[in-house]
C-alpha cells in the first residue's frame, strides 16, 4: 500500500485530479455566494422601487389610502435603504408632522 502513494504514476494522475476537485469546489462556492448576493441586491431594488412608487402615490394624493402608502414606503426604506435614504425619509416624515 505504501508503494502506491510513493509511486510516480499515482502522483502524476492523483495530484492534478485533486487540484481539479479543489478548484471545482471553490469555484462552485464562489458562484453560489455571488448568486446569493445578486438575489439580495435584486430583492432590495424591487422593494425600493415599490417604496418610491408608494411615495409618488402619497405625493399625488393625500387621503387616508395615501397615508398607508407613505407608511409602507417609510418601512421599506428604513429597512432596506441606505443610511442616507433612511435619514432623508426621517427628515421628510419630520416635515409632515
Amino acid at each position: 500500500m505504501c508503494e502506491l502513494f510513493t509511486s510516480y504514476e499515482f502522483w502524476k494522475i492523483g495530484l492534478p485530479a485533486l487540484i481539479a476537485i479543489i478548484v471545482a469546489f471553490v469555484s462552485h462556492q464562489l458562484a453560489v455566494s455571488r448568486q446569493f448576493v445578486e438575489q439580495r441586491r435584486k430583492q432590495r431594488i424591487d422593494y425600493l422601487i415599490s417604496s418610491f412608487t408608494s411615495l409618488m402615490m402619497y405625493s399625488n394624493n393625500r387621503d387616508k389610502e395615501a397615508v398607508s402608502h407613505l407608511r409602507d414606503a417609510s418601512i421599506a426604506i428604513q429597512f432596506l435603504g441606505t443610511s442616507e435614504q433612511s435619514k432623508l425619509m426621517q427628515e421628510f416624515i419630520g416635515t409632515l408632522g
